[in-house]
């Protein structure tokens, strides 16, 4: 006997959750670098150079 645990082409449990803590956690970081850039601490050139860099790669927990 077997037991089906979810509809045909639901991801594997966890995988939503996964998902939201990847874009927490890239949105979070953007956060920190709009932080630096109002309080002075980067310019605008090295703000749009990172954030551009964390649109296209992401964060680090996402490469792992």
């Amino acid at each position: 006997m077997a037991r089906r645990t979810g509809a045909v082409g639901t991801p594997p449990a966890g995988g939503e959750q996964r998902r939201a803590d990847e874009a927490r956690s890239r949105s979070g970081a953007e956060e920190i670098l709009a932080e630096r850039f109002a309080h002075g601490e980067i310019d605008d050139d090295e703000y749009r150079r990172r954030a551009e860099t964390l649109r296209r790669f992401g964060s680090p927990a996402q490469q792992g």
